[in-house]
C-alpha cells in the first residue's frame, strides 16, 4: 500500500514538473492575440496543453487512446488545483 502511495506521489510530482515545463515554453512564445476574457481563457489553455502532453505520455505507456484521454483529463484537473 505504501508503495502505491509513493508511486502516486511521484506521478503527481512528475506531472507538475511537466506542467511547469509547458508553462515555461508558453512564456517564451510571443503572444498571438489577447483572449476576450483573459481570466477564463488562460486556465483552459493551460489545462488543454497539459492534457495534450499527458495523452502522449500515457499512450506511450501503452494505454488506449480513450483511456489516455480520460486519465489525462483527470490528472490535468488535479495539477491545476
Amino acid at each position: 500500500m505504501a508503495n502505491e502511495n509513493q508511486k502516486s506521489a511521484e506521478q503527481i510530482a512528475a506531472d507538475k514538473m511537466l506542467a511547469a515545463k509547458i508553462e515555461a515554453q508558453k512564456a517564451q512564445e510571443p503572444a498571438k492575440g489577447a483572449p476576450s476574457e483573459p481570466e477564463d481563457a488562460a486556465p483552459n489553455l493551460t489545462r488543454q496543453s497539459i492534457e495534450e502532453q499527458l495523452v502522449g505520455k500515457y499512450m506511450t505507456d501503452g494505454k488506449s487512446t480513450e483511456e489516455a484521454k480520460s486519465m489525462a483529463k483527470k490528472r490535468a484537473l488535479e495539477i491545476i488545483k
